[in-house]
């Protein structure tokens, strides 16, 4: 009896070294699993924040893009539909700037019109891409001549852009009902506090074109330019082929008779 005893207590001992031992396994393969999932799960974390980040980056070019190929446009509203084809709205638009803006407009100021959205009983609005900014910003500038007519003229901007603007409007009004110098630059509210920023914002805003060197200016410089290379063979002959280059060239033909007078 003593020895069945004895068994059965070897028996259990077995049992619960067994138990202890299953327990040991059970728990290393758990921190096994748990480990190797949280390293898959910050290798997922880490590609996702690098997609993520490239996302952001490749969103921010195709919006940098977007807003220079809409940077020398403009939208005009009101303008009356009844063109045929492109020629005749390019016209349109040509004498609209002229007659009614008071500006100075040929087709080589402008590269594209082009009228947007489905046809209606009102005129679709039409986006004039300008040549230069220069044009576009006298353009702008003019946009005094339109007041109290039909016709309207706003920048290009896409259409997430629109409706920020749109929904910024109310702070806008806010802040100047509260004095402030605010003005909606792009798709954020700009405040000016200083006086030389608001002059520095009339004066971007009043741009019109680059200025033209006149043919006195452009000969001084170059006479002045000679003086100096004065020494030189080379700037000799440089300043002196540049002065023949300005001299008039008379286009009248001499014939027999101014000969004789010679």
């Amino acid at each position: 009896m003593e020895e069945i005893t004895k068994i059965l207590k070897e028996i259990q001992r077995d049992l619960q070294c067994q138990k202890e031992e299953m327990k040991e396994m059970q728990s290393n393969i758990t921190n096994i699993i748990n480990s190797n999932v949280n390293e898959k799960f910050k290798e997922i974390e880490s590609k996702h924040c690098i997609l993520s980040q490239k996302l952001e980056e490749q969103q921010g070019k195709i919006e940098y893009l977007e807003r220079l190929g809409r940077k020398k446009n403009l939208v005009f509203f009101g303008i009356a539909e009844d063109e045929e084809n492109y020629f005749q709205l390019q016209a349109k638009i040509i004498n609209f700037l002229n007659e009614n803006m008071k500006m100075s407009c040929d087709i080589s100021d402008i590269e594209y019109i082009r009228r947007i959205g489905k046809k209606q009983a009102t005129p679709r609005p039409i986006i004039v891409t300008f040549l230069t900014m220069g044009k576009k910003l006298e353009t702008i500038r003019n946009r005094k001549y339109l007041k109290g007519s039909k016709y309207n003229i706003n920048e290009d901007f896409p259409r997430h852009i629109l409706e920020k603007r749109k929904n910024l409007q109310a702070e806008l009004q806010k802040q100047r009902e509260q004095g402030k110098f605010a003005v909606l630059k792009y798709d954020k509210i700009v405040i000016l506090n200083k006086r030389t920023q608001r002059n520095e914002y009339s004066k971007k805003r009043a741009l019109s074109s680059s200025p033209v060197i006149n043919k006195t200016q452009k000969f001084s410089t170059n006479s002045q330019q000679a003086k100096k290379n004065k020494n030189s063979i080379t700037g000799f002959f440089t300043a002196r082929h540049e002065k023949e280059s300005l001299e008039p060239i008379s286009l009248t033909s001499q014939g027999p008779e101014s000969s004789r007078n010679k």
